[in-house]
């Protein structure tokens, strides 16, 4: 019984661990930064669990090995697990790697147990000595300069640190600087300025030096520069981009640098700053040349040189020029120019009886020039004849629309082809040079086989990054003939398949759409995104457009033996994001104001030459630095998760931290505010894949207000807005008890040459932002104006990134919201400033398209541009973003004030002011402006033809608005609140809604101003109070019975004056007229309030207090008791407006009221208006709701008279 119980039990040991899921491969790709698990099938987590860590898949002694936060995902539906080495990994060729026992599972045979722990040993690529490069910056310094010795550009790290060591070419010559240099093994070295001015003295001196790098894998490499410092180079002129490019005939570049002057104070000498910004001039020559040209630079941003291949071919050199003593070399090379691109897109095989076409219009010319085509055609073997093809006969080779040989097609007549093989030859000749390049093109022709061409976004090996957004991915699509004479069945399926070039392994299936083309063609597209999680760095693969058939092929060669028909598309290269880079900054303590150097090294990619490095800060909650117990130290604590690319995501960068600066080279100086700053390097391919590393900065302790006065002045005085912009922001939190002038100065200095690029505007939306917070009024108007003469720059320098700036418009309203002076000047300045943002926005909409941009601040600011071509305008009127104006308004315009413009577009701009009523200040005279609130939403319109605005004055404008929710008090007992539109009143600075007109809809409410009475109009919504009907009563029957014969005699008296009258005084309302809305007259004077009467024979507007007293006992319990009499009290003869019947829980808006604006045009015989009188009520209450044509709405919507007037007694209604 015991052996048999032992046999039991193990061999259900054994059929525990039964599983179909192997490690097949483990190997090192992307430059030794990334691993790649291949396992033998799909893997999935056993638990079901799609969330999952590397820590959840791989063994602790594997992940020892994978350096710090190593990050895991899957890749080709779990087939791959792809592991990206976190910072300085250990792991080596050979090591063996394994998974956690009983974690992962077979994806298709989930039934099966869980797998033991799956093991394999790392295999390897190969790899080459590193590549130093060394760089003195600046490599002329003056005394009393700190110089930076960096080594960081070296390549080669294979995904570890490099290490360096440093000496002299010339040993014994600087003493000092040998010390220093012995000392460190690091990539960069930092010779403080006391040092270099010890070695220099107060004269010249120079020096060359040497670092000797070494990768992981042993293998050095070793680079000079020299070190040189001249009394007369004030300021330094400093690189800020690689200093040697090469570049296309057709290309372009920029070169640029940064100017800083010495600051004495460092030696300990007395600070003696010049008055005046360094100026920076370009030079070129050719290689071979003594004579130095002057450069054309960019007037705006003096310290950039853009410079492209007209130069023409050859080798230059540029140089940059500071108070013609700082001087730095470039050098440029251009190269010949490329010769022109042939691509041809066919099918590879087809039918005898069916034609087909080969497509060579997306060949190309790398400057545009004209191409032309000519086609050939041969044939191999017995049958392979092209003198069949009529393309080339007499007269017709010259057509050029595919019947020919000539043209960007060349078409295949069906039957014109025996079955063979064929080879089609396209010579492509450029125009300006005639110069040819020839392609060639093979098409088998068949019995029977089903014509396919696949098109591709991409040539011939191109690469495609595995981060590409879904706008960024190339296009791809094919084309079918299927049918009758063309070997396939019309009633077949087609689908997209990835395909691994080396091994024609279907990797996976993409569903396709289909469509009819319009030579009876099957127009084939992707159906889903393309799979980028199926891409492995470095491989290359096609698209394969392919028959369905009963089952799905596993490669290309299975897919043949079924007889299935595909075509394949040009091979592509995936390329992976860069990675293995990491942070360098030195945890020691340092002054704010002062520059930090910060280097980042180790990345790799597969275009290392055209890496951009871009640098940024983020708080440092959470993190702190520990002994790492090899006598350096570590980060202890999370880094944050941050999205660079999303700039919706909530964890975007700019909703984080921010931005500090960008560099073709992989350092950058800094200044920093006082604290610890958690620092981050994003480096981006030219791709525009992007990968990040972290490190927590030096301690900056909090400086003196002179240190910050200094620093400031010197980055005014370098001319450059990043420099500038950086140390402003490492200033802002020092500054203390300083003079907010200096802030000011530097802000317009690095307006002044600020690149207008997304990432130079969004610096300046956050330094200016930041920069408010907590200001006086002046000195946000100081800035506003900056903020404006950026708004003049981006109008003749269109950029999408404008939009950045809204948050700087905000936040002159937040610091002028708290302003209790000069409130009309402030708001007209705020109004101004809103569109100049609104004509630099309008720069870069193109025609007929809009734009809605919205501040990033609460509760917010939404503007919105739309641009229309003007003739259109005037034809078909202007409607855009729920502003509307007919083309009536707008010829009348067009007459009268537009007839000098000379552009033929117009753009309305909506300047939404949410929940933030910048009219807050308005004076208390009107019924309105009680009632609109501090916090309500406030629109403003304007309208702008060639930058100039159109005055809107007499003319009938309409906006829809959203209607805000209602307010949360309860009204008075016996009223309810309704919503109104109300426009601001320049003239009376209160708020109005007499003559308007609304309709409110689902949603929202339409407003119409039939007559504006200033430049521009704002509109805003608000809730008034007004009274519920009087409840119904049941009545006796008696009392029934005599309002029936009420009813008759009515009916009675209207049929006889009819019938006096004749047929056309008869009116039947129309239905339009039955839901109008009805223009509300001019607001009389009186008392204002909800139940204010005016006094018999008031006329004009009361001064402002008059009649307070009479308005509050008119007001009904716990209505707003500040009001002073306004336009909005009934006048004698008017009517209380009718109201809607039942009330509402929201809001009560009442039905149009007849009795107000225009008279309808009835006629009333006197014999039923004498009869009609009798039952007029004397009582002050508002008339009893009303049935008739104006309670009805189109589509359930409420149409109402403004009805500003407050309610009052009714009276005589005799019109």
């Amino acid at each position: 019984m015991h052996a048999i119980g032992q046999l039991v039990l193990w061999t259900l040991t054994l059929t525990a661990w039964a599983t179909s899921l192997s490690l097949d491969k483990v190997e090192f790709t992307h430059g030794f930064t990334t691993l790649l698990l291949r396992f033998s099938t799909e893997a999935e987590m056993a638990d079901n669990s799609g969330d999952f860590t590397c820590e959840s898949i791989l063994s602790a002694s594997s992940l020892a090995t994978m350096g710090r936060l190593p990050s895991c995902r899957w890749l080709q539906s779990g087939a791959v697990l792809e592991v990206l080495l976190g910072d300085q990994p250990s792991l080596s060729v050979n090591d063996t790697v394994a998974t956690l026992p009983s974690v992962l599972v077979a994806t298709a045979a989930s039934a099966d147990p869980p797998a033991p722990e799956l093991s394999g040993l790392v295999e390897g690529g190969s790899a080459t000595a590193p590549e130093a490069i060394l760089m003195a910056w600046p490599p002329v310094a003056a005394p009393c300069t700190t110089v930076h010795l960096s080594a960081a550009q070296s390549r080669g790290a294979y995904g570890r640190p490099l290490t360096a060591q440093w000496r002299l070419t010339a040993p014994n010559t600087a003493p000092a600087l040998e010390a220093i240099l012995n000392a460190s093994s690091a990539l960069t070295v930092e010779l403080p300025a006391t040092a270099v001015s010890d070695w220099s003295g107060s004269g010249n001196a120079s020096v060359e030096v040497v670092v000797t790098v070494t990768n992981w894998l042993g293998l050095s490499h070793s680079a000079t520069a020299p070190l040189s410092v001249n009394s007369a180079a004030q300021p330094p002129v400093y690189p800020s981009t690689v200093t040697e490019k090469a570049i296309a005939l057709s290309g372009s570049t920029t070169f640029s640098v940064a100017t800083r002057y010495a600051d004495p104070s460092a030696c300990g000498a007395a600070s003696n700053l010049p008055s005046e910004t360094a100026a920076v001039t370009w030079d070129y020559r050719t290689a071979n040349s003594s004579e130095w040209l002057p450069l054309n630079a960019s007037e705006r941003v003096p310290w950039r040189a853009p410079v492209s291949g007209s130069l023409g071919v050859g080798a230059w050199q540029l140089r940059a020029s500071a108070d013609t003593a700082g001087t730095q070399g470039f050098q440029l090379t251009v190269r010949e120019r490329l010769p022109q691109v042939a691509v041809i897109h066919g099918p590879n095989v087809a039918p005898e009886s069916c034609g087909f076409t080969l497509d060579a219009s997306t060949s190309f010319d790398e400057l545009g020039a004209e191409l032309f085509f000519y086609w050939s055609c041969a044939g191999e073997g017995v049958n392979g004849t092209c003198r069949r093809l009529p393309n080339f006969g007499p007269g017709q080779w010259v057509h050029t629309d595919g019947t020919g040989s000539l043209g960007k097609i060349f078409q295949v007549a069906p039957g014109t082809l025996a079955e063979g093989n064929y080879t089609f030859t396209l010579q492509l000749v450029r125009s300006e040079d005639q110069t040819s390049v020839f392609a060639e093109w093979f098409v088998a022709v068949r019995s029977s086989t089903v014509p396919i061409t696949v098109f591709s976004g991409w040539t011939a090996n191109q690469s495609i990054s595995n981060q590409a957004g879904a706008e960024e991915l190339p296009r791809v699509w094919g084309k079918v003939w299927p049918g009758p004479g063309c070997g396939g069945r019309e009633s077949a399926q087609w689908t997209w398949a990835l395909v691994e070039e080396e091994t024609s392994s279907i990797l996976t299936n993409i569903s396709s759409s289909v469509s009819a083309g319009a030579m009876g063609e099957l127009d084939v597209e992707a159906a889903s995104d393309f799979p980028l999680n199926f891409l492995l760095p470095g491989q290359r693969y096609t698209m394969v457009l392919m028959q369905m058939g009963p089952t799905l092929p596993k490669t290309l060669a299975e897919a043949e033996a079924l007889g299935l028909a595909f075509a394949s598309s040009a091979a592509f290269a995936a390329d992976a994001a860069p990675a293995g880079g990491r942070v360098l900054a030195a945890a020691v303590a340092a002054a704010s104001g002062g520059e930090v150097f910060v280097s980042t090294e180790g990345w790799y990619d597969e275009d290392m030459a055209n890496l951009s490095y871009f640098f940024y800060r983020f708080p440092s909650q959470g993190l702190s630095l520990v002994d790492d117990g090899n006598g350096g130290v570590e980060v202890n604590g999370t880094f944050p998760v941050v999205e660079w690319r999303d700039a919706d995501s909530a964890s975007h960068w700019s909703k984080q931290g921010s931005f500090l600066g960008f560099s073709e080279l992989p350092f950058l100086s800094l200044a920093l505010s006082p604290g610890r700053h958690l620092l981050a390097v994003v480096a981006q391919d030219s791709l525009g894949a992007v990968a990040s590393a972290f490190a927590l900065g030096p301690l900056i302790s909090t400086p003196s207000a002179s240190n910050v006065q200094s620093a400031l002045d010197l980055s005014v005085l370098s001319n450059n807005a990043n420099i500038i912009l950086n140390t402003l922001g490492a200033s802002i939190f020092a500054l203390g008890d300083l003079d907010t002038g200096k802030e000011v100065y530097a802000l317009t200095a690095a307006a002044a040459t600020l690149e207008l690029s997304d990432l130079g505007l969004r610096q300046m939306s956050s330094i200016a932002t930041d920069l408010l917070r907590n200001r006086t009024a002046a000195t946000a108007e100081q800035i506003s104006q900056v903020a404006a003469q950026v708004f003049a720059d981006l109008v003749q320098s269109p950029s999408p990134a404008a939009a950045h700036l809204l948050d700087v418009v905000y936040a002159v309203r937040a610091v002028y919201a708290a302003e209790t002076d000069q409130v009309v000047q402030r708001s007209e300045q705020l109004t101004l400033l809103a569109q100049q943002f609104g004509q630099a926005v309008a720069a870069f909409v193109p025609l007929h398209g809009e734009v809605l941009l919205e501040a990033t601040q609460s509760p917010g600011l939404q503007v919105f541009v739309h641009k229309e071509g003007y003739p259109h305008a005037l034809l078909k009127g202007l409607s855009a973003g729920g502003f509307s104006v007919s083309s009536w308004e707008l010829n009348a315009l067009s007459d009268r004030r537009l007839a000098q413009a000379s552009c033929s577009t117009i753009d309305v701009q909506l300047t939404t002011w949410l929940n933030s009523n910048p009219y807050d200040w308005a004076n208390q005279s009107s019924y309105a402006s009680l009632y609109v609130k501090p916090d309500a939403t406030v629109t403003v319109v304007d309208l702008r033809r060639c930058s100039a605005a159109v005055n809107l004055t007499a003319r009938a404008v309409k906006l829809r608005l959203p209607l805000p929710p209602a307010p949360t008090e309860a009204p008075p007992e016996g009223w309810f609140w309704q919503a109104a539109c109300a426009t601001f009143d320049f003239a009376e600075l209160n708020w109005d809604s007499s003559r308007l007109t609304f309709v409110e809809l689902p949603e929202a409410m339409e407003c119409t101003k039939p007559s504006v009475e200033d430049a521009n109009v704002v509109f805003t919504i608000f809730y008034r109070p007004r009274r519920l009907p009087p409840e119904d009563k049941e009545l006796s029957m008696g009392a029934s019975l005599v309002l029936i014969l009420i009813f008759l005699l009515c009916l009675g008296a209207m049929a006889y004056a009819n019938g006096r009258k004749g047929k056309d005084s008869q009116v039947s309302p129309t239905d339009s007229e039955a839901s109008r809305a009805v223009v509300a007259p001019e607001e009389p004077s009186g008392s204002a309030g909800p139940a204010g009467s005016a006094a018999p024979g008031a006329s004009g507007r009361p001064a402002e207090g008059k009649a307070a007293e009479a308005a509050a006992e008119e007001r009904p319990a716990g209505a707003d008791g500040e009001a002073a009499g306004g336009k909005e009290t009934a006048a004698a003869g008017s009517m209380s407006p009718v109201l809607a019947e039942g009330p509402r829980a929201a809001a009560r808006v009442p039905e149009p009221d007849t009795s107000a604006g225009e008279p309808l045009d009835v006629k009333v015989d006197p014999a039923f208006k004498d009869f009609a009188q009798d039952f007029a009520s004397p009582a002050a209450e508002p008339a009893e709701p009303a049935a008739g044509p104006a309670a009805s709405g189109a589509s359930g919507a409420s149409a109402a008279a403004s009805a500003e007037t407050p309610e009052a007694p009714p009276t005589d209604t005799t019109q």
